[in-house]
């Protein structure tokens, strides 16, 4: 899973904790956004610009949920492929 946190204004947002639910509520890790300094800058895939990833979740839906807000984000991970979600913006 590899996802993006970022301000109104598109900017990747540093040191946020993001939170993986299955969807029955069970939490099943918390990582942080890259980049809790201000340098060095984001260490992001040129071509997917994530600013946090999640490596080896099994197959099914998670619920993404960042600093604890009331939104959550639903995804769906399947086998041999690579999830993306988007958080924040003008969602």
């Amino acid at each position: 899973l590899v996802g993006r946190y970022v301000d109104a204004k598109g900017n990747l947002i540093r040191g946020a904790l993001v939170d993986i639910y299955r969807t029955d509520g069970t939490i099943v890790l918390e990582t942080e956004t890259y980049g809790h300094d201000r340098w060095p800058d984001v260490n992001s895939d040129d071509e997917i610009g994530e600013n946090f990833s999640v490596g080896d979740l099994p197959v099914g839906d998670y619920l993404v949920r960042i600093n604890g807000q009331s939104f959550v984000q639903r995804v769906t991970m399947v086998d041999g492929k690579l999830s993306f979600v988007e958080l924040g913006g003008t969602q």
